[in-house]
């Protein structure tokens, strides 16, 4: 066999003890039958988020690094990142006093800091686009993301 197959091998492995790991070890009794169900369900859905946020961290790094063609390029040079910050931040600050009854009441409030977050990046990335405009070089996309950060 060749090195990346047994590369391929070895990280299937390990990702299957890790999912074993991830389900069966933590608090709670899974002896009992009553709430085996239950404790499974919590985690499997935790393993699903865990998957997809990392995910979503890899394709994005994949595709920041793709566009400045710079391996080390991270996507915090857009000022995504900041954005993001500023967003919870403020989403935290105003919560008590504006926000209560804005948010329906299906969704849970622990949903409001993560949307706070992903509306912050996404503004910080509406800017960039709109201060750089259509014809701009990666140069100034560089340069306005560092002064947005």
């Amino acid at each position: 066999m060749s090195r990346s197959v047994l590369a391929w091998c070895a990280l299937a492995t390990a990702f299957v003890l890790a999912v074993w790991v991830s389900l069966s070890v933590g608090e709670g009794d899974l002896s009992d039958p009553e709430l085996r169900g239950l404790y499974l369900e919590i985690r499997t859905w935790r393993l699903l988020n865990s998957m997809l946020a990392g995910a979503g961290l890899a394709v994005g790094g994949v595709l920041v690094q793709g566009l400045f063609r710079n391996p080390l390029a991270s996507p915090s040079i857009l000022g995504t990142t900041a954005g993001a910050s500023l967003g919870g931040v403020l989403v935290l600050l105003i919560w008590n006093s504006l926000l209560v009854g804005v948010v329906p009441d299906w969704m849970p409030y622990e949903l409001v800091l993560p949307l706070g977050c992903l509306v912050g990046a996404w503004l910080a990335l509406m800017i960039l686009l709109a201060v750089t405009g259509k014809r701009s070089g990666l140069v100034s996309v560089l340069l306005t993301g560092f002064i947005l950060s």
